[in-house]
């Protein structure tokens, strides 16, 4: 496994880059260098440009249309990636839109951090592994997401397929690999015994085949009971 990195993509159509020198100190504290910073916005002006070159980032700089500058956010973060390393991957936005693309890359096993405004969603906060409030005049601290320690193993998983935003439902390794992130309490509580334990709380475990043999198992709510 190769040395991890840390990447910064900035959406600078949600969060303006005026918040630059704030991240670079909090990495600066943390004795990080990120090894790519780029920042995706549309109509970018020559000031912001000249700006972001002087800060460290790469400025691209989208064609106006629907979603476009998530859409080339999402492509870079994702193409950025490598199998054989786990990054550090930082966003900087609001966008409740990106709830699928944090979920994604700590999936594929790489860290995740959001810097945020106080619009920032609860579900995009919990979508990344640590989220930093960028405010005027406050201490710029990630808090990582801490579910209640009471919270039962069905709650847990119910809570991280309400965050699963892929077409098809989550497999079973999707879950362990979350849990472990999210829940690792939980995660090691059930150890190699995750299938048998979603099927004892309830859940609908679907098989997943691939060339006529079992990979795996599609994991659902449970059914819904009449009232």
């Amino acid at each position: 496994m190769e040395q991890e990195n840390l990447y910064v993509y900035w959406d600078a159509d949600n969060i303006s880059v005026a918040f630059i020198p704030r991240v670079r100190e909090f990495f600066a504290a943390r004795n990080q260098t990120p090894k790519v910073c780029r920042a995706f916005g549309c109509c970018l002006s020559k000031k912001q440009v000249a700006f972001l070159a002087d800060s460290g980032f790469e400025p691209i700089c989208i064609k106006p249309g629907a979603n476009a500058t998530d859409f080339r956010l999402t492509i870079s973060a994702v193409a950025d990636r490598h199998p054989e390393r786990r990054d550090v991957v930082t966003l900087v936005s609001n966008d409740g839109d990106f709830i699928a693309l944090l979920s994604h890359l700590q999936e594929q096993g790489h860290q995740t951090i959001l810097f945020g405004e106080k619009s920032a969603s609860e579900p995009l906060r919990k979508a990344a592994n640590e989220f930093a409030l960028l405010e005027k005049n406050v201490a710029i601290a990630t808090t990582p997401y801490q579910p209640s320690v009471s919270i039962s193993i069905k709650d847990a998983i119910t809570d991280i397929l309400a965050l699963h935003q892929r077409p098809t439902p989550p497999t079973v390794a999707d879950v362990g690999n979350q849990l472990a992130l999210r829940y690792p309490k939980l995660q090691r509580d059930c150890g190699g015994r995750l299938s048998r334990r979603l099927r004892e709380i309830g859940f609908v475990l679907t098989k997943f085949c691939r060339r006529g043999v079992v990979a795996d198992y599609f994991v659902s709510l449970p059914p819904q009971k009449n009232a």
